[in-house]
């Protein structure tokens, strides 16, 4: 009986130094962030195993709400050179990146709740009308304007489906 009692500590113990271990694994970095790493470059990425290059987009404020409806586009012939991207949602051809955020300066950590509550960012591919709906990484809203909003963005949902970069936005509407 002494033998079990011993073997039973010992379980224990291993036991307990494991999920001490597992515990102390995590993806945090020690500075709180939540491993997001935005590169210095035109937000760029790949939507569905499709290449994407932002070229244009916009801003809307809604400031009653305190949000912003934002917009990017990976322009092709049919609307490239025009710089009016103002209403144009883009269900076209185009792979598109589109959120909602708090119309704040700040930096947002991508995150879906139980609840359905937190900051996410939707990479679309309108063939066969694909939504990757990103929850891991992050959005920093550098400076808001009357004219434009400027800010980078580090969003994944897997190997085929991320963006990274910063961007310039066009502000259409504030309401």
């Amino acid at each position: 009986m002494k033998h079990f009692y011993i073997s039973f500590n010992v379980l224990c113990t291993i036991c307990l130094l494991g999920l001490l271990g597992l515990t102390s694994c995590n993806d945090d970095n020690d500075d709180g962030s939540t491993g997001h790493s935005f590169l210095d470059q035109n937000m760029s990425g790949m939507i569905d195993g499709i290449s994407f290059n932002f070229k244009a987009g916009s801003a809307d404020i809604e400031m009653e709400e305190n949000t912003m409806d934002l917009d990017f586009f990976d322009v092709n012939e049919e609307n490239d050179g025009s710089d009016d991207f103002c209403g144009f949602f883009g269900f076209g051809e185009n792979v598109k990146v589109f959120f909602f955020i708090k119309n704040e300066v700040g930096l947002y950590n991508l995150e879906l709740n139980t609840d359905l509550t937190g900051q996410t960012v939707t990479l679309f591919n309108p063939d066969g009308a694909q939504n990757f709906i990103s929850a891991d990484g992050a959005v920093e809203i550098l400076s808001i304007s009357e004219t434009e909003v400027k800010g980078r963005i580090d969003a994944k949902f897997d190997k085929e489906n991320f963006v990274n970069g910063n961007f310039t936005l066009s502000v259409c509407n504030v309401q």
